[in-house]
């Protein structure tokens, strides 16, 4: 209390400014003295109008403790005891004084100020106490603390009460801004401003902050196809906030990419990618949009003029590019084995068009390595979402075994493990279909149009990778309660595999089972019959390759 903190500004096209009703015109800063938590609004008015700007300066007494982080959409952040991500409290005692927690409250409800009460337990000075905000009401000393209440991402009152039940210490009133997955708030100590923190540190000293985020980047126009030039204006609702985008299929940053001035003209396929920046602020992700011009893919020399100049064939290829859904990757570099960040867009599906960021690798191909390569997405929160919860497989007649919500990975095969002999595309889809009308879960897929960076790179079979978290989604539980194995032949042989989700300990019981005097009786435990019996005649029917996944 009493503490001298300078407070600065910078304001141009103003005729009258004012700070908590004080006239501060032509000054560019002042020093305040504040004796409690204060709020300073700056009001700057000209002949548009006013507009105010806020800043809280917080003060603390000794022994006093402060809510100084918390996150309020917690999806795969710090885990509780349960193993859950449940959204979380920081309190810090900020003093060189011992802080005593007994009888303090938490609340979300600035009606009802006394909501979850703090057991005996104590802060060392400069000392942090994390309670989960669970709703599972756990107050125990010693033991991990859950309030009786979870927090709403979209903004809510959140405080810190005395043992009086009526003096506030910490509040974010009348709520606290809206909240992004996985982004915490709270105090910046070094800046001396609430803010956003891309990296949390809950029971640590908070890291530079962000007073707020820009507003994600709107375009005119969306991703598509068209067949006349377009102009794309692309906005944000923040004021003062600067556009960059590039064409060249670079993530723009805040010194990298072109200024936008002005609608964006575009007459060919275009990849454009934009992001919006201000001081002091997040910057929003980078949006990308594909804008795929027919006429232009057809005549690109890569395409096959006996096709595409074909009497016959030539005259559908624009309804054959619209005839299933299409796909576009956005990335750095080539189609590696090493997994990078890639930009995908879903364009023409029934529920509509998306775009996600996800993990993308090359895989399978190791015989057969051709420049159309197979390519493995895969959703984390590394990079984006962690499950694509968008329906891909929308529209498609899976009645016996519909697709599931939420998918881990999906692999874009790019044909050629089919071969010829087995009717390129294929024979992959039709073992897999076969086996879901049968009753047998198996992959889900479709047919779809990639393109990579911008270009068209053929038609590819989109299908549901094989996994243990694929095998949760269908029959339940978590993915650690799986294995999943791959494996291959050697002559007519097939070989023991090895596994790609879990240790392989129940699949080498399995095996040596098998093995056994009596292998069906013994192995019936571990193994389902009927869906083996349903495989084999698949797999001997069709000629099919000789890898399988269990």
């Amino acid at each position: 209390p009493g503490t001298s903190v300078s407070l600065s500004w910078s304001v141009t096209n103003t005729t009258t400014l004012e700070l908590n009703g004080t006239d501060v015109t032509g000054l560019t800063g002042t020093t305040v003295m504040p004796t409690v938590t204060t709020t300073y609004t700056l009001t700057a008015t000209n002949a548009n109008g006013s507009t105010s700007e806020d800043q809280r300066i917080r003060v603390v007494l000794p022994g006093e403790p402060i809510i100084s982080e918390f996150m309020a959409d917690n999806e795969s952040g710090l885990l509780d005891e349960d193993g859950l991500p449940s959204d979380w409290i920081e309190i810090r005692n900020p003093t060189e004084t011992t802080a005593d927690l007994d009888g303090y409250y938490l609340t979300d409800n600035s009606g009802l100020l006394t909501k979850w009460r703090f057991p005996a337990v104590t802060l060392a000075p400069n000392a942090y106490l994390l309670v989960f905000a669970s709703s599972k009401d756990r107050a125990v000393a010693g033991s991990e603390l859950h309030a009786n209440f979870s927090l709403g991402a979209n903004g809510e009152y959140l405080a810190l009460v005395k043992p009086d039940g009526t003096t506030i210490v910490t509040d974010f009133s009348p709520t606290y801004p809206n909240q992004l997955a996985n982004v915490s708030y709270g105090f910046d100590a070094v800046a001396l401003i609430e803010g956003f923190f891309l990296n949390p540190t809950p029971g640590s000293e908070n890291a530079g902050g962000f007073t707020n985020f820009v507003a994600d980047t709107s375009f005119s126009i969306d991703r598509g196809f068209y067949d006349t030039p377009i102009a794309v204006a692309i906005t944000s609702a923040t004021p003062g906030a600067e556009i960059r985008y590039t064409t060249n299929g670079a993530k723009p940053a805040a010194n990298s990419g072109s200024i936008y001035t002005g609608p964006i003209s575009i007459s060919q396929t275009t990849v454009l990618r934009a992001a919006a920046f201000k001081a002091n602020h997040v910057p929003t992700n980078v949006d990308t949009h594909t804008y795929i011009f027919p006429a232009e893919v057809i005549a690109h020399p890569n395409m096959r003029t006996s096709v595409t100049q074909h009497a016959t064939y030539g005259p559908q290829m624009e309804d054959a590019l619209k005839a299933v859904p299409t796909i576009s990757l956005v990335f750095q570099g080539d189609v590696d084995r090493a997994e990078k960040e890639a930009s995908v867009e879903l364009i023409n599906f029934e529920a509509g068009d998306t775009q996600l960021d996800a993990g993308m690798e090359r895989f399978g191909n190791y015989v057969t390595n051709f420049s159309k390569r197979g390519i493995r997405l895969n959703f984390r929160n590394l990079y984006g979402p962690g499950k694509l919860t968008f329906p891909v497989f929308g529209g498609h007649d899976y009645a016996t075994i519909p697709p599931a919500d939420k998918v881990d990975s999906i692999d874009l095969r790019s044909g050629n493990h089919d071969m010829n002999q087995r009717g390129a595309y294929m024979s992959n889809r039709f073992t897999d279909d076969t086996m879901l009308d049968m009753g047998n879960i198996a992959p889900h897929g479709r047919f779809v149009h990639v393109y990579l960076n911008g270009l068209y790179w053929g038609q590819y079979h989109m299908r549901e990778r094989w996994s243990a978290a694929m095998m949760s989604e269908y029959f339940g539980g978590v993915k650690a309660d799986y294995e999943s194995i791959n494996a291959n032949n050697s002559g007519n042989e097939f070989l023991a595999g090895t596994p790609s989700d879990g240790t392989g300990a129940q699949w080498a019981e399995t095996q040596s089972l098998v093995s056994s005097a009596t292998p069906f009786s013994s192995a019936r435990s571990h193994l389902d019959m009927e869906n083996v019996f349903n495989f084999m005649m698949l797999w001997v029917s069709g000629n099919s390759e000789r890898e399988f996944r269990s």
